[in-house]
């Protein structure tokens, strides 16, 4: 069995790497969300119901 690997790419120029780096984290699942997941306490979606 093989280790599975997922990449992002960027590629262009004068790109604001470290502004990047922040809007990727800010996606990441933080502490307080994962303790409620565990307990299945129901997040909020915020994705529109009606797609």
């Amino acid at each position: 069995m093989r280790d599975r690997l997922n990449e992002l790419v960027f590629i262009g120029q004068d790109m604001d790497k470290q502004g990047i780096i922040m809007g990727l984290e800010q996606c990441l699942l933080q502490d307080n969300e994962q303790d409620l997941f565990n307990k299945q306490i129901r997040l909020n979606d915020p994705f529109p119901k009606d797609i």
